[in-house]
């Protein structure tokens, strides 16, 4: 009978500290920030301004992604051509993309340095020892080259 009191006392400070928990972080983001995008929506994700970037050509900005759902001030988001898993990120460092879905690929693209693969139409194998094969890769760009098998050839 002492054990249920406690874990009912236990339960209502939990409780408690979790609704101060939420009500402490979303009174810094104000209710219309919050609820800004919507599902399907295309934003951009910015860098941490307090490191600095990895090269001056470096964007401010990653992505784009795409928005899944939202809890408050954490967007879930999987980016638009790489298809990783959902990444929590924080509403107040969400850009939204103004232009259309083709201009947010290739976007993407050039970000994640993608490239379309029209066709792949030759391959060579080592003899001697299996552990390489190259493609005679074909670009939507125009470009054809060699290329060493990696996931992500295989992947496109």
């Amino acid at each position: 009978m002492a054990l249920d009191k406690y874990l009912r006392t236990i339960r209502k400070i939990s409780a408690e500290y979790q609704r101060n928990l939420v009500k402490q972080q979303t009174t810094a983001t104000p209710e219309a920030m919050q609820n800004r995008f919507q599902p399907g929506d295309i934003v951009f994700w910015e860098r941490d301004t307090s490191k600095p970037l990895p090269t001056k050509l470096n964007a401010p900005y990653r992505g784009p992604y795409e928005k899944l759902g939202q809890q408050r001030n954490i967007v879930m988001c999987k980016h638009l051509i790489m298809g990783t898993d959902p990444v929590p990120l924080h509403v107040e460092r969400l850009q939204l993309h103004m232009g259309s879905k083709a201009d947010a690929i290739q976007a993407a693209l050039r970000d994640e340095d993608q490239f379309v693969i029209v066709r792949v139409t030759a391959y060579k194998v080592s003899v001697k020892k299996c552990t390489s094969m190259s493609f005679w890769v074909e670009y939507d760009d125009g470009d054809a080259m060699w290329g060493t098998y990696k996931p992500d050839l295989v992947a496109n």
